[in-house]
C-alpha cells in the first residue's frame, strides 16, 4: 500500500501582540486544552505540555494525540513531534517561528508530513487554533486557574 503524504502544511498568522504572549498562548495548557486537537463541538479532556526540550505532551480527546517538545527558543520558536497512534504509528513534526515586527509579531506554523487525504481539513484546524490563540489565553489567564 502507498501512503500518500504530502510534505507540509504551513499556516500564517499576524498578531497584534508581543512575541512572548504569543509564544506562551501556545504553550499554556488552560488554553491547548479547548485549542489543540480539539474536536469544534467540544475541548481536550486532559492537556499536558512539556514545554522543554525532551517534554512530553498528551491531549486526550476522541483519541490520544502524543508528542514530545524537540526544540524551544522563547520567545522565538518551538518545534514539537505529535501523532495519534490508535491511527497511526508515525508522527509529523510541527515547527512554530515568531517574529516581532515592532507592532506585534508573524506566526509561521509548518507542520511536516502530514497524510494527503486530510491536508484541508489540517490545515483549517491549525487555523483556526491560531485564530483563538490569543482570545483562549486571555480568557484562561482571567478566570484564574482552570
Amino acid at each position: 500500500m502507498i501512503d500518500a503524504r504530502v510534505q507540509y502544511v504551513e499556516v500564517r498568522r499576524r498578531f497584534a501582540a508581543p512575541p512572548k504572549r504569543v509564544f506562551d498562548a501556545f504553550i499554556e495548557p488552560r488554553v491547548a486544552r479547548h485549542l489543540m486537537f480539539a474536536a469544534a463541538t467540544g475541548s481536550t479532556i486532559e492537556a499536558e505540555i512539556g514545554a522543554r526540550a525532551n517534554g512530553e505532551s498528551l491531549f486526550t480527546e476522541r483519541q490520544r494525540q502524543i508528542g514530545e517538545c524537540i526544540g524551544i527558543d522563547r520567545p522565538r520558536r518551538l518545534r514539537f513531534t505529535f501523532g495519534a497512534l490508535q491511527v497511526d504509528l508515525r508522527s509529523s513534526a510541527v515547527d512554530i517561528a515568531i517574529a516581532g515586527d515592532g507592532e506585534g509579531c508573524e506566526l509561521r506554523l509548518v507542520n511536516d508530513d502530514v497524510p494527503a487525504a486530510p491536508v484541508e481539513r489540517i490545515r483549517e484546524g491549525w487555523d483556526r487554533d491560531l485564530v483563538g490563540l490569543l482570545p483562549a489565553y486571555d480568557c484562561a489567564h482571567a478566570s484564574g486557574p482552570g
